[in-house]
């Protein structure tokens, strides 16, 4: 029993390191991407990125509001471009 019991802790272990090396890597490459058009083009997707709440802007983009066109999928929606004066401070950690 708890032979089994520590297989499965290991067996836990090793995924879950697996899983969050992957989701680094993955992370990695997109970082990388925002760098192919230069230093002020990945300035430009982080400041869109401080400056709007990516969960929000997941739920806005979500089923009628989705169109394709030429294999791909797009969603219009307002992005802000400057970080609010004063933003509320966060109540819940961030997820995934």
């Amino acid at each position: 029993m708890i032979g089994a019991v520590m297989m499965a802790g290991a067996g836990g272990f090793w995924w879950g390191q697996r899983t969050q090396a992957a989701a680094i890597t993955s992370t990695e490459a997109g970082v990388g991407a925002a760098f192919r058009d230069g230093s002020d083009a990945a300035e430009v997707w982080l400041g869109l990125m401080r400056a709007n709440d990516g969960k929000q802007v997941r739920e806005a983009c979500a089923g009628s509001t989705v169109t394709t066109a030429g294999g791909r999928r797009a969603c219009a929606i307002g992005l802000w471009l400057d970080r609010p004066a004063n933003p509320a401070p966060r109540t819940e950690r961030a997820g995934r």
